[in-house]
């Protein structure tokens, strides 16, 4: 089999590039990235018009001049309104040559998806419902995509975790913050923004600094809310008890994982499945988050630590107090997350679960589904 795999720009950064990043390197298939979207960070509404039609003719003249023969397009867009014009055309134009295709829906705006319903459901139906499979994070975004009169086959996926973030890692070696005889370290490792919900986390640290008065909040990325984050504690006085990394990769991710006890992660933004969270499960990190896009389908409220309704900081306060209380509970928790995390997780188990999906697209783009 011979995969063609669009892609923004691999360097950039960003939930598709990240995925993209991490996987490929575990996938067996014969498999060419076309890439797609622009370098630039900020772009005009007439660019991304012209970046939309130049994408479509470069997609066109790929397949029609290419010596490869493709087997399958994987198309790769967010769900949102640069992206879902641009792979509408490109699905179209392979549909055009007989190529099979594969959608993968990478997160949920929930604006956009409210756009859809309301005034291009038709429009969206009649593009994206020839594709011969979907793949979304969420079994809330499935059912949306079924109520809109999506009939093709939508399939339930996840983030992945590299397998080399855990390599060495000896969860054996994992302990108790008061049996360690050291003082609690929470982690949010995400991008900083608001609506990510590290103000509230920060206002969670000053209260449990009453019972725990060397306790740390380490934040660990950047955003545009980091310098009011910043501004924040200092005004509060919260040098001694929140740390700031910047973004944080490889050797030194691993590191805060390996070095924290709880993750913490009140986030309100559109999720679809958060693999900063995933990572802290792989590592054997009790969580208290929020029931967000594919969170909800596989976190136990309670067995992977805990969910809350919503953002308030005594409640966040009162959740993690609760995981300190108890060694036994944070013991059973921190194993259960890791065990779950390997099992369902990691880019290698995530990349044959794609392959096999490359094969199901194929088959039924061919016809040749028994």
């Amino acid at each position: 089999m011979n995969v063609l795999i669009t892609s923004p720009p691999l360097a950039k950064g960003g939930g598709v590039s990240n995925y993209l990043n991490v996987v490929h390197k575990y996938l067996s298939v014969k498999h060419d990235f076309f890439e797609v979207g622009s370098r630039e960070q900020e772009e005009g509404f007439g660019q991304r018009v012209v970046n939309v039609f130049r994408a479509r003719s470069s997609f066109q003249s790929l397949i029609s001049v290419s010596e490869k023969k493709y087997d399958l397009v994987h198309l790769n867009p967010s769900f949102a309104y640069g992206a879902m014009p641009r792979d509408g055309l490109i699905l179209n134009c392979a549909k055009r040559r007989g190529l099979p295709v594969l959608v993968f829906f990478h997160g949920w705006n929930s604006s956009f998806a409210g756009l859809v319903d309301k005034y291009f459901r038709k429009l969206f139906v009649s593009v994206y419902g020839r594709a011969d499979g979907i793949v979304v994070l969420a079994s809330e975004f499935r059912t949306q995509l079924q109520s809109w009169g999506i009939n093709s086959p939508i399939y339930l996926e996840t983030t992945p975790v590299d397998d080399t973030l855990i390599e060495g890692y000896n969860q054996k070696a994992r302990r108790f913050p008061v049996e360690r005889g050291s003082a609690p370290q929470i982690l949010f490792l995400a991008r900083v923004e608001k609506e990510k919900g590290i103000l509230e986390c920060i206002q969670a640290t000053e209260m449990l600094a009453a019972a725990y008065p060397g306790i740390k909040l380490v934040v660990a990325g950047d955003g545009s809310f980091l310098g009011s984050a910043q501004c924040y504690v200092e005004e509060r006085g919260l040098g001694g008890n929140v740390n700031f990394l910047g973004f944080v990769r490889g050797d030194e991710k691993t590191k805060v994982f390996a070095e924290s006890d709880i993750y913490l992660f009140p986030t309100t933004h559109g999720e679809g499945m958060p693999t900063s969270l995933l990572e802290a499960m792989a590592m054997g990190l009790p969580v208290v988050t929020r029931s967000v896009g594919g969170v909800k389908d596989f976190f136990k409220d309670g067995e992977h630590g805990f969910l809350t309704e919503g953002t308030e900081p005594r409640e966040l306060a009162s959740k993690v107090g609760d995981l300190l209380a108890s060694e036994s509970r944070w013991q059973m928790i921190s194993q259960i997350n890791h065990d779950f995390a390997l099992s369902r997780f990691l880019a290698s188990k995530v990349a044959q679960r794609l392959e096999g999906l490359y094969l199901k697209t194929v088959e039924r783009g061919r016809g040749l589904e028994s």
